[in-house]
């Protein structure tokens, strides 16, 4: 036992001094800021929370919320979003949504699912805050995840919040994932 150990203390010693040595330098500059090249946040100080990325016939697409409103950008390369125009998802240009669903509209996600484009959101009533947030889904009236789209439904779920849904196929079946739960309490994560 005694030989195995003199035998390790070497190797532990000569890994202890090569990190020391391809360690960075104390004293090296850190950076302090850092652009995002697929959607910098704006000089005006805007910005884009909840995003959602994918792919679609040679183009990527990226939704997320902008001042009260689900938008969208499209450009053939990944760099080239940030300079992409922002386009309006919902509401549409010169509708007003029901109270019901009028505020803070957030995670705009866009999927295809049997050859139609839906777009899942969040949102609530003006003056509600977080308890009375809900699920709703929009259905593209076109073959393109431009739309327009027209409002299709909320989702039913049993718990008294919901945000934040994505859906996925599973062999086959398609679920959705949200977060939620009973107000006050850690939100959990809920599979329907």
């Amino acid at each position: 036992m005694g030989k195995r150990l003199a035998g390790t203390i070497p190797g532990i010693l000569a890994a202890a001094i090569a990190a020391l040595l391809f360690a960075a330098p104390a004293d090296a500059q850190t950076q302090t800021s850092f652009r995002n090249p697929v959607l910098p946040v704006d000089t005006s100080g805007g910005d884009s929370p909840d995003p959602w990325l994918f792919r679609h016939n040679g183009r990527y697409w990226i939704n997320y919320t902008s001042d009260g409103q689900l938008v969208y950008r499209s450009a053939r390369v990944l760099d080239a979003l940030a300079d992409a125009p922002e386009r309006r998802i919902w509401p549409p240009a010169g509708q007003t949504e029901p109270v019901d669903r009028k505020a803070e509209l957030w995670a705009p996600e866009t999927h295809l699912i049997n050859g139609h484009w839906y777009v899942y959101y969040t949102a609530t009533a003006a003056g509600t805050g977080v308890r009375a947030h809900r699920i709703y889904v929009l259905e593209s009236r076109t073959d393109s995840p431009a739309g327009p789209y027209r409002f299709k439904s909320e989702l039913s779920l049993p718990q008294p919040y919901a945000i934040d849904g994505t859906v996925f196929s599973l062999k086959g079946k398609l679920y959705l994932a949200y977060s939620g739960g009973p107000l006050f309490t850690p939100a959990s994560i809920y599979l329907t």
